[in-house]
């Protein structure tokens, strides 16, 4: 069994990889009357090149996405926890005032609400 040395390349990830993708399928296109390979092979192979482009953009696109979702949940955390606190203020000066007020209860039920 004889081996094959492998070429050592460049990992190359998101946009570099795209544009290498796309320089290959030009490269394909531009040799058409190359001997080495059938028009079949030549168009196989663009497609999966193509496929590859779209593969990597997606993945692109969804790591945006998830990053502005944890943005906002972030965002909507903040928020939640800005409301509770300014309503346990107001519960801690209205009880101050009137001790036999059932605030305690109603801001339960708005935490559980925010919760959800």
């Amino acid at each position: 069994m004889q081996y094959i040395k492998r070429p050592v390349t460049r990992i190359l990830d998101g946009d570099e990889a795209i544009n290498a993708l796309r320089a290959y399928v030009q490269e394909l296109e531009v040799t058409e009357n190359n001997p080495e390979l059938t028009e079949r092979q030549r168009a196989a192979l663009a497609r999966i090149a193509g496929a590859l482009v779209s593969s990597l953009e997606a993945k692109q696109h969804i790591e945006v996405q998830a990053q502005t979702l944890e943005s906002v949940a972030e965002q909507m955390k903040k928020l939640k926890n800005t409301i509770l606190g300014i309503f346990q203020e107001t519960e801690q000066e209205e009880a101050h005032r009137n001790p036999t007020t059932p605030k305690s209860q109603q801001y339960s039920q708005l935490q559980t609400s925010l919760i959800r």
